[in-house]
């Protein structure tokens, strides 16, 4: 069974938005890291960028792994809290005020998402991943 890993970084504005930006270039940088790693283990590792519409702002500054939110599958974990500040960038593109995620991990608050966060949330997908073959393997 070849396993898949599909990272995706959403954003509004990488250029404006210093959040989106970091967030993107961590990305960038932890994809780049894992897929040397991973296929000499026999597992792809995919990777996009989504522009996100203004409208959908609540979705920015987000990393998606195999579609599953990453605030979402750490936080399950019990390490990542996901809350809200202020943000300067998405306000000057929006016009007036508005927050952005920000993500609380191992007791530090980031406005964007590490590459720790990232390597963590790939790695707790293919547990699950390799957790489900064995329990579903016949005895």
């Amino acid at each position: 069974m070849a396993k898949k890993i599909n990272i995706e970084v959403r954003y509004v504005d990488r250029d404006t938005c210093s959040r989106c930006k970091k967030t993107g270039e961590n990305t960038e940088k932890t994809y780049r890291k894992l897929k040397s790693e991973l296929e000499k283990l026999g597992v792809g590792v995919g990777f996009k960028t989504r522009k996100l519409p203004l409208s959908k702002l609540k979705q920015s500054n987000s990393v998606f792994i195999n579609g599953k939110d990453l605030g979402v599958l750490l936080k399950e974990e019990g390490g990542l809290g996901v809350g809200q500040s202020t943000c300067y960038g998405c306000s000057k593109i929006m016009r007036k005020p508005c927050a952005c995620k920000t993500y609380t991990h191992k007791g530090r608050r980031y406005r964007y998402i590490t590459e720790s966060m990232i390597k963590e949330a790939v790695m707790k997908i293919l547990r699950d991943k390799t957790q489900k073959v064995t329990t579903n393997e016949a005895p």
